[in-house]
C-alpha cells in the first residue's frame, strides 16, 4: 500500500510539474504578444504588409490586404485596437462598393455591442467617418491596456459581379484604408 501511495505521489507531482511547466510558457507566449501601443494623431493603415504577415488588429471579417486596404468581407468584420489614453474620436477612412446599380452602403459601427454610428456611404473613394469615443468605451484586457472592440455591420454587402463591376464572387462593402485616434 506504501508503494502504491508513493506511485501516486510521483505521478501526481509529474502532472502538477507538466501543467506548472505548460502555464509558464501559455502565459509567457501571451505577454510576449502584445499589440502595438497608439498615439493620439497616429495613422494605422491598412494596406498589404511586406511578405505574409498579418496585420494584427484585424480580428474576422476580411478579405485578404490590397496595396491600398482591406475589404470587409460578408456582412459583419471586426477588429480590436489598443485604445490611446485621452482619445475622444476615431476617424475610419476608407472606400465602398458602391455603382449605379447599387447606389450606397450602410456602415453600422458598434464599439462592444452598442451602436455608437450608422453611416450611408455614396462615394466609391474618400470616405471619411468621425465617431465620438465616450468614457465607457473600451475594455482592460489581460495586461491591463484598455483595448476597443470594433464591430462593423454592412447589410447592404453585396458581390461586385452583381452589381455590374467585374466577376468578383466576394461579398463586399466597405474597403477599410486608415484610422487614427484624437
Amino acid at each position: 500500500m506504501n508503494r502504491l501511495l508513493a506511485l501516486f505521489k510521483i505521478i501526481l507531482g509529474a502532472i502538477l510539474v507538466g501543467m506548472l511547466g505548460y502555464a509558464l510558457v501559455a502565459g509567457s507566449a501571451l505577454l510576449l504578444y502584445r499589440q502595438p501601443s497608439l498615439q493620439l494623431g497616429e495613422s494605422i493603415t491598412f494596406s498589404k504588409p511586406s511578405g505574409d504577415q498579418p496585420i494584427p488588429y484585424l480580428k474576422s471579417g476580411w478579405a485578404y490586404p490590397e496595396a491600398w486596404g482591406v475589404w470587409t468581407l460578408g456582412k459583419k468584420a471586426s477588429l480590436a485596437l489598443p485604445l490611446p489614453n485621452n482619445a475622444k474620436t476615431l476617424v475610419i477612412t476608407g472606400r465602398a462598393l458602391v455603382s449605379k446599380e447599387h447606389p450606397s452602403q450602410i456602415v453600422d459601427i458598434y464599439f462592444g455591442d452598442t451602436l455608437a454610428k450608422s453611416v450611408i456611404l455614396n462615394q466609391t473613394d474618400g470616405n471619411r467617418m468621425t465617431i465620438d469615443l465616450t468614457k465607457e468605451v473600451g475594455v482592460t484586457d489581460a495586461n491591463g491596456a484598455k483595448q476597443l472592440l470594433i464591430t462593423l455591420v454592412l447589410p447592404k454587402a453585396v458581390k461586385p459581379k452583381d452589381i455590374g463591376i467585374g466577376d468578383d464572387e466576394r461579398e463586399l462593402a466597405f474597403g477599410l484604408h486608415s484610422l487614427e485616434f484624437h
